[in-house]
């Protein structure tokens, strides 16, 4: 259990994000900077290629957003199948402590956002079903570089 009285999957402790996901997609995502307030961490915009694997369950949240090409996406966990597609502004969430089965029909452009338990408790405007968060659209340039 994490410290929110949560199961981890198969009674094991969470793995860290960033390197379950690296080995995942074969490479690790791109951390800009040091980490924000409450650890919170952010990736450049970045590609992977279709993914069709099973992702062990992590521990902090990861909020991913979407560029370019839409695509189809389905995660299975806890005996449910979620079916979306990226679009553009689009919003998913990896809960803390949830494994799942994904599959993604093709190459996409994301950011993610990695937040620690500590660091969601404040985002007082998002609302967490499931498997998906949903805080409107993100803000202009989020992900992309900085002159």
């Amino acid at each position: 259990m994490n410290g929110d009285g949560l199961k981890s999957p198969n009674n094991k402790q969470p793995h860290d994000a960033v390197s379950e996901i690296a080995g995942v997609l074969g490479r690790p995502p791109e951390i800009v900077g040091e980490p924000l307030r409450d650890s919170v961490r952010v990736t450049r915009q970045w590609g992977h290629g279709a993914l069709h694997d099973t992702l062990a369950g992590l521990n902090e949240h990861v909020v991913m957003t979407y560029y370019g090409v839409d695509r189809d996406i389905t995660w299975r966990t806890d005996g449910k199948r979620n079916v979306s597609r990226t679009r553009i502004g689009s919003i998913t969430l990896i809960p803390e402590g949830h494994d799942g089965r994904w599959d993604i029909g093709g190459s996409i452009e994301v950011s993610h956002v990695y937040i620690p338990d500590r660091g969601h408790r404040r985002c007082s405007r998002c609302r967490i079903s499931d498997a998906f968060l949903i805080c409107g659209r993100l803000p202009e340039g989020f992900g992309h570089d900085t002159p």
